[in-house]
């Protein structure tokens, strides 16, 4: 169970959302079925067919009249609590006790003190509810609402233990920044696959794993159709401090694009944390900032390599996952460079070979590689060997056909790597994980036969015998009468 704090101003606005069909009609049956009265006494009173939003808009309101000018900036407190998928349906009073749970654990509306703030529940779907309060208590206080969030999150996992329900993990710092609602509703618009900030975020990723310093990491990044925006040192001039991207195709406009840094990407995708993942970190010299033109770089190198020279690269490659797995499997200090790295292999194969599976194994595998908290992994042997790897294999010309051992190693590694996270209770990160599996499962899958097709004329058919092969030749038969004069001839 999930919930999230929403601060406002306008409670009549809300009201009436809540109450009406919704963005896409997915509203159904609205109403209380708990509040700081009795619901039925709450409930919206219906006149001429149409709701009368008024006296309850009056009542939520007639505090925040009282408390005048000592109210909060936005009065408004709105959190949805949303049950698991897998979580079955619950009851209207059901729901009325998990509200009631988390104003009392919020300490907004305590169950022993009646002058807590003015609240209500509505509920217009079988899986969520939405909580609404005013932040001001009827005496004429103002609550304090200091570490609201973290007490309603304590009052989901009371009410999951109580009646049952999926445990959903801790917040543990490693999810990247989602995309916002007006980034997805214009990328739908726009008929995008993804928002911009997902596409961004592989880009630098993939960049980032397959370039050997920070000059390689910003040459590839402008070669990869991608707009790059350096920050400079206002002391030192010469000195990055750091960058911004966006896409050239960005559906929004070409002349003002959305520009967006590395740490708002994700956690471990700013500047001063990508450097200490290359083995020597360096500055870079000072380029001029090239908003939305396109540099002037060479392209990626690749080198010009053997048929038995790139299995060699795979080869060693499958032989630091395995190098990984073992290493994973004794007792070490700190694993989580591990883990990190192996994002890294897995966003350069993926962009080598160009497999859909091994990219929908980096981007699910994405929550999985971050440590907790965002703080810096300690660097470790297996980390930096498949840092390593995944360098050569970016160098490598694509090579659809020496995949299938990396792919094997890989999928040792992540039954690994799950195996220490279900240990550790890390649900999140194990979830991730073996999905990740199944999908290196289905890129290791053998292609399955092509349909039978029309043989040319004169064709011979596959896997024939030479009896087989021969062409049929048809017996000419006359229709002549025998004469008896000339001799028979066989």
């Amino acid at each position: 169970m999930i919930a999230k704090v929403i601060r406002g101003t306008r409670v009549q606005g809300l009201i009436r959302y809540l109450y009406g069909p919704g963005r896409f009609n997915e509203h159904r049956d609205p109403h209380i079925v708990a509040g700081f009265d009795d619901p039925a006494r709450l409930e919206l009173p219906v006149r001429d067919g149409r709701r009368d939003y008024r006296r309850l808009d009056g009542l939520m309101r007639q505090t925040l009249a009282v408390l005048g000018d000592r109210n909060h900036d936005r009065p408004i407190w709105h959190v949805p609590v949303r049950a698991h998928p897998d979580d079955p349906i619950l009851t209207d009073a059901q729901w009325a006790e998990i509200a009631a749970e988390i104003m009392h654990r919020t300490g907004l509306a305590p169950r022993d003190d009646p002058e807590g703030v003015r609240w209500f529940a509505i509920r217009h779907a079988d899986d969520h509810i939405h909580i609404v309060a005013t932040l001001a208590r009827q005496d004429g206080q103002r609550p304090n609402i200091w570490g609201d969030r973290y007490r309603v999150r304590e009052a989901c996992r009371a009410v999951e233990d109580r009646h049952d329900l999926h445990r959903t993990p801790p917040a543990d710092g490693t999810a990247a920044t989602r995309p916002t609602r007006a980034e997805t509703e214009k990328a739908r618009r726009t008929t995008h696959p993804e928002p911009p900030r997902v596409t961004l975020r592989r880009h630098v990723q993939t960049a980032a794993a397959s370039a050997q310093d920070e000059k390689h990491f910003l040459q590839l990044l402008q070669t990869a159709d991608v707009a790059l925006r350096l920050r400079h040192s206002p002391h030192d001039p010469t000195k990055i401090t750091g960058y911004a991207v966006a896409l050239h195709t960005d559906p929004a406009t070409t002349e003002h694009p959305i520009w967006f840094s590395g740490s708002t990407l994700a956690p471990d995708l700013s500047l001063p944390r990508l450097r200490t993942r290359w083995p020597a970190p360096q500055g870079t010299e000072a380029e001029p900032n090239r908003p939305t033109g396109r540099a002037k770089l060479p392209a990626r190198l690749v080198l010009p390599l053997t048929d038995h020279e790139r299995q060699a690269i795979y080869t060693e490659a499958a032989r630091a996952a395995e190098f990984a797995t073992a290493y994973l499997r004794q007792p070490a200090p700190d694993l989580d460079d591990a883990f990190h790295a192996t994002l890294d292999i897995l966003r350069t194969a993926a962009a080598t070979t160009g497999n859909p599976h091994l990219h929908k194994a980096a981007d699910t595998y994405d929550r999985a590689a971050r440590p907790p908290h965002r703080r810096i992994p300690t660097p470790t042997p297996a980390g930096q060997a498949l840092r390593t790897a995944a360098r050569t294999l970016a160098a490598t010309h694509p090579g659809k056909r020496h995949t299938q051992t990396l792919i094997t190693a890989l999928i040792t590694l992540l039954e690994a790597i799950t195996t220490h996270h279900r240990h550790h209770k890390n649900q999140t990160r194990a979830t991730a994980t073996q999905q990740t599996t199944n999908h290196l499962a289905r890129a290791a899958m053998p292609k399955l036969a092509a349909p039978n097709r029309i043989p040319e004329p004169n064709e011979r058919p596959p896997f024939a015998s030479s009896a087989q092969s021969r062409p049929y030749k048809k017996r000419s038969y006359t229709t002549e009468p025998h004469d008896p004069r000339k001799p028979h001839t066989a």
